[in-house]
C-alpha cells in the first residue's frame, strides 16, 4: 500500500468528508446549516440548530472523553450526527477559517 504524503493526506481527508452519512442517508456536508446563533438563545453563543446545546459544550464533552452515545443521552435534544457537526465547526476554527453565521432573531 502506497504511503500518502502530507498534501495527498489533506486532499484525501477533504474528499472523505465531502459527504457524510447521517441516520443512514447520504447528505452533502453542509454542517454550517446545522449550527446557529440567536441572541435570545444562550446569549448568542453558537448552538446546534433547533437546540439550546452550545457547540462549546459538545466539544468540552468530547475533550473529557465522552462518546457520541453518551453525549446524546446527556443532551436528548441532540440527534445522531450533531456531535460530528460540532467537531467540524471546531476543526474549521482551528484551521483559522472564517465561518459566517446568520444571526437568528
Amino acid at each position: 500500500m502506497k504511503r500518502l504524503n502530507i498534501k495527498e493526506k489533506f486532499l484525501f481527508k477533504q474528499n472523505k468528508h465531502s459527504e457524510k452519512s447521517i441516520e443512514g442517508s447520504k447528505m452533502p456536508l453542509e454542517w454550517k446549516e446545522q449550527i446557529s446563533s440567536n441572541i435570545n438563545i444562550c446569549h448568542g453563543k453558537v448552538c446546534i440548530k433547533g437546540t439550546r446545546v452550545m457547540v462549546s459544550v459538545i466539544l468540552d464533552c468530547v475533550a473529557e472523553g465522552m462518546g457520541e452515545e453518551e453525549i446524546l443521552k446527556e443532551y436528548p435534544s441532540l440527534k445522531k450526527g450533531d456531535v460530528n457537526i460540532a467537531l467540524m465547526y471546531g476543526a474549521s476554527l482551528a484551521r483559522g477559517e472564517i465561518i459566517p453565521l446568520t444571526m437568528e432573531s
